[in-house]
């Protein structure tokens, strides 16, 4: 089994709609495995991240900080 496999790549992310698509994308040529953490973006982020397929994601409801988001 490969490295791309085995690791989970974790994104933190807060009000990211304009790059969020192209982050994702980018990583997925690389490896399988993306978790986004968003911390209670308030545009469209998290409705971006819902669309694309193969990708986890965990929401906050309010924003707390990244490295609140990362624990």
């Amino acid at each position: 089994m490969s490295i791309e496999n085995k690791a989970f790549v974790i994104i933190p992310v807060f009000n990211e709609e304009e790059k969020i698509v192209e982050v994702i994308l980018n990583t997925q040529k690389v490896f399988n495995n993306i978790l986004c953490i968003d911390d209670g973006s308030t545009d469209s982020t998290l409705s971006k991240i819902k669309k694309l397929k193969s990708v986890q994601f965990v929401s906050h409801i309010m924003n707390c900080g990244q490295g609140t988001s990362i624990l």
